[in-house]
């Protein structure tokens, strides 16, 4: 009775099977004894349910068995859907990718609920309907695989589906440094903060925020440094009495925007405003990941 659950060592990446774990998205769901009746429903009481390879049809890693014959660890399964869907989820490919997310991992399009807005992505993981009767005329045929909410359906054209998913994987990400403690006032210096990047980045903006806004007169002024070398060429400023670097009077340019993975990072205070009393710095680091 082969058992099947989701892996201890990491759900995302791998399925538990009888003991060993397995990669997701290597392998897919297969059939066989299958039966239709009269009103064209699956008999269920027949059915075996398999897991092979996606690309190599021979290498089988549960032959099929009847779905009594299945387990979660606990339980035995009784229930023909609930078996295909707790193991379709388990055995799919990571639908996560630099922000990308899909709304709905359905069995086929008649399980997809509406969308909630146009661009919504679903994945619906079995093909449902006949293809050569649609190609005549004679029937739906709706497809596994990527679906694009457009407002009204679910649409699986391929440029919009290409489109919706390079607008999701090149989705604006923020890292937040915090710069210092909430109380203690800033003080000038190079390199008070100092990380590596946890991703490559294509720095499009620059910010900077305060607890407390500084006095008297001048700004609060922070350069950023990618090993060593200054990714600004104008720096970035906090005007004083104000908290925001949204709104001074010199914006910030970036004259590097490429930042690699694990560069060094480095935070150089180059300036405090006249009354010295700014508190809670905050940096901002804007852009997508390459």
């Amino acid at each position: 009775m082969p058992t099947i659950k989701a892996s201890i060592n990491n759900a995302d990446r791998f399925f538990y099977l009888d003991g060993l774990d397995y990669e997701k998205g290597v392998y897919t769901l297969y059939y066989d004894s299958v039966e239709i009746n009269t009103a064209k429903e699956i008999n269920e009481s027949v059915i075996r349910v398999g897991i092979r390879s996606k690309s190599e049809f021979n290498r089988v890693l549960v032959r099929p068995k009847l779905v009594t014959n299945w387990t979660d660890g606990t339980t035995p399964y009784s229930d023909f859907d609930t078996l295909i869907a707790d193991i379709s989820t388990l055995i799919v490919g990571p639908v996560t990718a630099q922000g990308l997310s899909i709304t709905q991992n359905v069995l086929n399009y008649a399980a997809l609920d509406d969308g909630d807005t146009a661009g919504d992505l679903a994945y619906v993981r079995e093909s449902q309907g006949t293809a050569w009767l649609s190609a005549i005329s004679l029937g739906n045929y709706y497809p596994a695989g990527w679906y694009v909410w457009s407002g009204s359906d679910w649409v699986s054209d391929r440029n919009a589906i290409a489109d919706q998913l390079e607008a999701l994987v090149n989705e604006t990400v923020a890292i937040g440094v915090a710069c210092s403690d909430e109380t203690t006032a800033l003080t000038t210096g190079t390199a008070k903060v100092t990380f590596r990047m946890p991703y490559a980045l294509t720095l499009t903006e620059v910010r900077a925020n305060l607890t407390g806004a500084g006095s008297t007169s001048g700004t609060t002024t922070v350069d950023i440094n990618e090993s060593g070398t200054s990714v600004l060429s104008t720096k970035l400023t906090i005007d004083n009495t104000e908290k925001t670097s949204t709104t001074a009077a010199v914006p910030a340019v970036i004259s590097d925007s490429s930042l690699a993975d694990d560069a060094e990072i480095t935070i150089d205070f180059d300036a405090v405003t006249g009354g010295a009393d700014e508190t809670g710095l905050v940096v901002w680091l804007i852009g997508t990941r390459v």
